[in-house]
């Protein structure tokens, strides 16, 4: 893995200093950033389903038959 770019680099995260290759890097952010585009993608579809589905189907039956 990291094969694109093998040179280690040192990241500091903060609370802790690691030396991983640049590629692996980029890999890693790239599919976390696609899991996390895909996760909000599906999040705002099912919020909309849900907002437009009615609440009580039984009723909204009863007002459209009569």
């Amino acid at each position: 893995m990291g094969a694109l770019n093998a040179t280690l680099v040192d990241y500091d995260l903060g609370f802790a200093v690691v030396r991983w290759p640049k590629g692996a890097v980029l890999l890693v952010a790239l599919v976390i950033g696609w899991l996390l585009g895909g996760l909000t993608a599906w999040l705002g579809m099912r919020l909309q389903r849900r907002n437009r589905t009615p609440k009580d189907g039984r009723r909204r039956r009863a007002a459209t038959s009569a």
